[in-house]
């Protein structure tokens, strides 16, 4: 879990691990209580170079137009196990 004050650094932070873990051929799942949130670290990846990831929602068009590419829905999967 990451927690601190607006602009200390939590995105930041959260991209870099991520992009880490990931050349490390780890999978990383990425949660929050806020989809902004999510948002906020999926569109700073994307701007990084980073596109190998997937934002899962049931609601497209609440996602922000830069990470929109890589939205799934539900009925993308077969099984969610």
């Amino acid at each position: 879990m990451v927690l601190g004050i607006p602009g200390s650094g939590k995105t930041k932070s959260i991209v870099t691990l991520v992009k880490i873990l990931a050349a490390l051929k780890k999978k990383v799942l990425v949660v929050s209580f806020t989809n902004q949130a999510i948002d906020n670290v999926l569109s700073r990846l994307k701007a990084s170079g980073f596109d190998q990831f997937v934002r899962v929602t049931n609601n497209v068009s609440s996602v922000v137009k830069d990470v929109q590419s890589n939205v799934k829905t539900y009925q993308h999967f077969e099984t969610m196990a």
